[in-house]
């Protein structure tokens, strides 16, 4: 999946230049670009989490290909940090792209982790810094404190309660309603949210039990439980990642307490 998506970003960013394509300005060009760079980089840098070195693929691949070898994950993360140098330049900032798209300060968020993962520590501090006061033409964010958007008056009288409706909810609670995700409803907290709809294209895509086939990032599941071919332990007993309660290894590992709460 990843790789598919680097090979999108790949076409736009090596066609960007071709005789064909009319640009208003550079800057619009760069803009594009730029945006297909972070994307670019927001894969390689999961893949580089993920499995260490993988195979840099930079450029649009137009046949068949056997050759692959694997760069190292420093230098995947010397890739990533290429392409987001480039991006933080030239994407437009949160107040000028609509939900959704992710704006120049998701590319200094994860130029902040690509600099840890590089070990350039100050690198990483200045770009989360870009992120929190807004430098950088990021727009400045911002935890929520206060309530807000369209359920921040939202009364209610309760499951078993006959009263008359009180005030019910936090700001906590209005970050995770309809209509609260973006923000040009006042949420200064998100930095990029990644919409799903159905019925657009890009958008959604039910599956036949209901579910979406949202893959950007996924816990790892070790097979289906009823699968003949199912994950094993070194010592050949299968079911190597199972909840207590039914043995279902497709579902979510158990993270520990610390990560959890």
């Amino acid at each position: 999946f990843f790789y598919r998506q680097i090979f999108k970003a790949n076409t736009i960013i090596g066609r960007a230049d071709a005789e064909s394509v009319k640009w208003n300005s550079e800057a619009e060009k760069n803009a594009i670009v730029g945006e297909a760079k972070f994307l670019r980089a927001y894969y390689y840098r999961f893949l580089a989490n993920m499995y260490g070195g993988v195979p840099l693929v930079l450029e649009e691949t137009n046949g068949p290909k056997f050759d692959y070898t694997r760069a190292t994950q420093e230098d995947v993360y010397k890739q990533c940090k290429d392409d987001l140098t480039f991006a933080v330049q030239w994407m437009p900032n949160a107040d000028e792209v609509p939900g959704g798209r992710a704006p120049r300060a998701a590319a200094y968020h994860i130029l902040a982790e690509v600099n840890i993962q590089l070990k350039d520590y100050q690198g990483a501090i200045d770009a989360a810094t870009a992120v929190i006061n807004g430098t950088g033409g990021t727009a400045s964010f911002s935890l929520m404190e206060n309530r807000f958007g369209r359920y921040k008056d939202f009364k209610w009288s309760g499951y078993d309660y006959t009263g008359p409706a009180e005030p019910w909810g936090d700001v906590f609670w209005d970050m995770f309603r309809e209509g609260n995700f973006n923000r040009n409803v006042g949420n200064k907290e998100v930095i990029w949210n990644v919409q799903f709809e159905y019925g657009i294209e890009g958008g959604f895509t039910p599956t036949p039990r209901g579910e979406g086939l949202f893959n950007m990032e996924r816990w790892w599941g070790g097979g289906l439980y009823w699968h003949a071919n199912y994950q094993k332990d070194k010592d050949g007993v299968p079911q190597l990642y199972k909840d207590t309660l039914m043995g279902r290894v497709v579902g979510f590992g158990s993270a520990t307490n610390y990560s959890t709460h």
